[in-house]
């Protein structure tokens, strides 16, 4: 931990500053009682807390619109790449795209357009097609990590636990890689077949009477 080291003269001024906001505070509250020193500060802190919790607000508002707006033009880019590339007017170009626009888009603006990534946003909209089945709960890095699992049943199984557990890219990837889909299958089947053995037992029952 680096230790800051105070000068006297540096300090002097900390001790009388301090001071001059003691003695303001003092003046602020003369003639008030305990009770109302008291039931300003709680007024203060009510008033600070109530500050706090917008802060916090608009800042997961701002968080939530910046990675909405990043999936919408991400799935907008790869609708453009799969679109242009289709056809047979377009084929003789199609294989070439990615290679040439990844050149020029990096150009323009810079990292995040190689060849690599122009795929997984092409990925990204043919996993997605229908922009409302995109859930802006989750990040692109998020979808990354989906876009890899090619059965859709699956794919959307991990991506509403993910929702649900409010799961980081890393939690995401454990449940991928611990196979977490195939443990509840096998458990739900294990649960399907008890209640077909008890409803048999209860018709099988309900038949003897």
């Amino acid at each position: 931990m680096k230790i800051i080291q105070i000068t006297e003269q540096g300090r002097q001024k900390l001790i009388a500053s301090r001071e001059i906001m003691g003695q303001i505070e003092m003046d602020m509250f003369e003639g008030m009682s305990e009770q109302e020193i008291a039931q300003f500060h709680q007024y203060l802190l009510h008033i600070k807390m109530n500050i706090k919790k917008l802060m916090n607000e608009s800042r997961k508002h701002i968080v939530n619109y910046v990675n909405t707006t990043m999936l919408f033009t991400y799935w907008n880019i790869g609708k453009m790449i799969v679109e242009e590339q289709g056809g047979s007017r377009k084929a003789k170009y199609g294989n070439n795209l990615i290679s040439e626009l990844s050149k020029q888009l990096t150009f323009d603006f810079g990292k995040g357009f190689d060849e690599r990534n122009l795929r997984k946003v092409r990925q990204f909209y043919l996993m997605y097609p229908i922009w409302d089945s995109v859930r802006p709960e989750l990040t692109w890095t998020h979808y990354r990590t989906l876009i890899k699992i090619k059965e859709q049943n699956i794919r959307k199984f991990y991506m509403e636990e993910a929702i649900k557990g409010n799961w980081s890219v890393r939690q995401l990837e454990r449940q991928i890689a611990t196979c977490s889909y195939s443990r509840v299958i096998a458990n739900n089947s294990e649960v399907e077949k008890i209640d077909n053995v008890i409803l048999y037992n209860l018709n099988d029952n309900y038949s003897r009477r």
